[in-house]
C-alpha cells in the first residue's frame, strides 16, 4: 500500500533531479527486468501488459510536463530506478498493480535569470534627446558669443564685452545645470539597473519546486484545511497549506470523503487504476505549473 501521500521537505541542493521512481526496471529501459510489489527482498516481473500500460503513461507524462519558467531549469529523467522502489510488501502475486512514480524538480536558475539582464548603455551619459537638443542649443550659443567677445577686444568696446561676458557666464551656469541633470538621470537609471538585477539574482523566495505523478495509489492526504481547486481534466484538486504547500490533483475512482482507491484486484492490467500528482513550491508557482501541466493527456491513461 502506498503510504498517504504528504510534503516531503524540499532538498536545498540547486540542481534537483528529476526522477521515476518504481518498483522495477523495465527491459526495454534496464538491464534487470521490471519488478513490481515494491522495495521488497523479493519481487516479481511486471506482466507484458504492465510494461505495455507503464510504456505508454510515460509517454504521456513527458509530452505533459510543464516547460521550467523563464529563470528556472527543470531536470529531468524518466528512467526506472529500482534501487528507489516504493515500500509495498503485501504480496508478491500479479494481482496486486505495479505501482511506480515519476517526478520533476525545477529549480531557480541564477545563470538563466541573469540572462537578460540589462548592460551599460553608453547613450545615457548623453542624455534624452531634448537634453541633447538642449546642449547643442547651448553649445552654439557660446560660440556666437566667444566670437562676439573676440570682436569686442579687438574694438576697444569695452560696454560690449562685458555685456557679452554676462552672458556667457550666465550661459554657462545653465549648460553646468543641465550636465547635472543629465548626470543625475544617468545615476537614477544605473541604480534601478542594479537594484532590477539584484532582484533577479535573488530570485524568489521559493527557488524549488517538484512535481510527483504516482501511479497506482490507494491513499492521498487531504488536511481539514485544504482547499479546493478547479483544474483542467482534473476530477479533484486541492491546495494543502503547509511550510512549502503542495496541489494534489487526483484522477481515477477516488473516494471523495476518504480519499483512498480500492484497486480491483486479479484482472489483466490494460490502463493505469488510479493516478495521484503532487506539486509542491509556492503556491502561485505550483497552481501556474498545475495550469500547465496537461492532466487530460495523463487522465486518458486511467482505466
Amino acid at each position: 500500500m502506498f503510504r498517504p501521500l504528504r510534503s516531503a521537505p524540499s532538498s536545498p541542493v540547486f540542481v534537483v533531479v528529476l526522477m521515476l521512481v518504481a518498483v522495477a526496471a523495465l527491459v526495454a529501459l534496464v538491464a534487470s527486468p521490471c519488478r513490481a510489489d515494491g522495495d521488497c527482498t523479493k519481487f516479481r516481473p511486471a506482466t507484458a501488459g504492465e510494461q505495455q500500460v507503464y510504456g505508454a503513461m510515460r509517454a504521456a507524462v513527458a509530452k505533459s510536463l510543464p516547460a521550467a519558467p523563464t529563470g528556472w531549469r527543470r531536470v529531468d529523467q524518466l528512467d526506472l530506478q529500482p534501487a528507489d522502489a516504493i515500500a509495498d510488501c503485501t504480496g508478491h502475486s500479479t494481482e496486486h498493480a505495479l505501482r511506480y512514480m515519476f517526478r520533476c524538480a525545477y529549480a531557480f536558475d541564477r545563470e538563466a535569470a541573469g540572462a537578460g539582464a540589462p548592460v551599460f548603455d553608453p547613450n545615457l551619459a548623453m542624455g534624452t534627446p531634448e537634453q541633447q537638443a538642449r546642449q547643442q542649443e547651448l553649445d552654439q550659443r557660446r560660440d556666437q558669443l566667444r566670437d562676439a567677445r573676440k570682436q569686442a577686444r579687438r574694438t576697444g568696446d569695452q560696454a560690449a564685452l562685458a555685456k557679452v561676458e554676462a552672458q556667457l557666464e550666465q550661459l554657462d551656469q545653465e549648460r553646468e545645470a543641465l550636465d547635472e541633470q543629465i548626470a543625475q538621470g544617468m545615476l537614477t537609471k544605473l541604480q534601478s539597473g542594479l537594484a532590477a538585477e539584484a532582484a533577479r539574482q535573488a530570485g524568489p523566495a521559493v527557488k524549488e519546486a517538484s512535481l510527483r505523478i504516482l501511479v497506482n495509489a490507494d491513499a492521498a492526504w487531504v488536511p481539514a484545511e485544504a482547499e479546493r481547486l478547479t483544474i483542467a481534466g482534473a476530477g479533484e484538486a486541492w491546495w494543502r497549506p503547509g511550510s512549502i504547500g503542495s496541489v494534489l490533483i487526483l484522477l481515477g475512482p477516488w473516494d471523495a470523503k476518504t480519499h483512498r482507491a480500492q484497486l480491483q484486484r486479479g484482472d489483466e492490467v490494460t490502463r493505469a487504476r488510479t493516478v495521484a500528482i503532487e506539486i509542491e513550491g509556492d503556491r502561485a508557482q505550483a497552481e501556474k505549473l498545475a495550469a500547465e501541466l496537461d492532466v487530460k493527456a495523463i487522465a486518458a491513461q486511467v482505466r
